[in-house]
């Protein structure tokens, strides 16, 4: 026999919910970064928004980009300083780097970033005076496992100080 609901569940419910989804593990293991999406049922769209915590439990989660659009794909730079992920805040998916130390975030690149994921060149991790190798597009990724579909990328090298 079923159980009687007090009321039946909602669109607005379903646009209340609330995911944790890529987290990623900064490569000391001190913070995490994850992306958590929305729905703005107004604008009938799907907005993201990249958070940053402590693994150690210690202080809040903090939001570090603003999710007026969809940030999604937060990846570590080698040396834990930069994260880079994707941003739909120009229209389509575009690389942005956010350096942790502040700052906004830069757009170093202008491809077609599709479905794929950055990954940061193990050359990154150069020093400060060299160029740092940041992630680019390819054309037709081989897609892996993943809620956006995790492509391969390839390096390519930018003058960035």
């Amino acid at each position: 026999m079923p159980v009687p609901a007090e009321r039946s569940l909602t669109a607005q419910d379903l646009c209340a919910l609330q995911f944790v989804g890529d987290p990623q593990v900064a490569p000391d293991g001190t913070h995490a970064a994850f992306v958590v999406p929305t729905t703005d049922a107004d604008a009938d769209e799907y907005r993201s928004r990249i958070w940053l915590v402590a693994t150690d439990g210690a202080g809040q989660a903090r939001p570090l980009t603003s999710g007026e659009k969809a940030d999604t794909a937060p990846r570590w730079s080698p040396d834990g300083r930069q994260l880079a992920f994707l941003s739909t805040r120009g229209g389509k998916p575009q690389l942005y780097i956010i350096d942790l130390a502040g700052g906004e975030a830069q757009q170093p690149t202008s491809g077609d970033w599709d479905d794929d994921q950055p990954a940061w060149s193990s050359t990154a991790h150069n020093s400060p005076s060299s160029p740092i190798a940041i992630p680019m597009p390819t054309a037709h990724c081989a897609r892996t496992s993943g809620p956006r579909g995790g492509g391969r990328g390839r390096a390519a090298q930018t003058d960035r100080q």
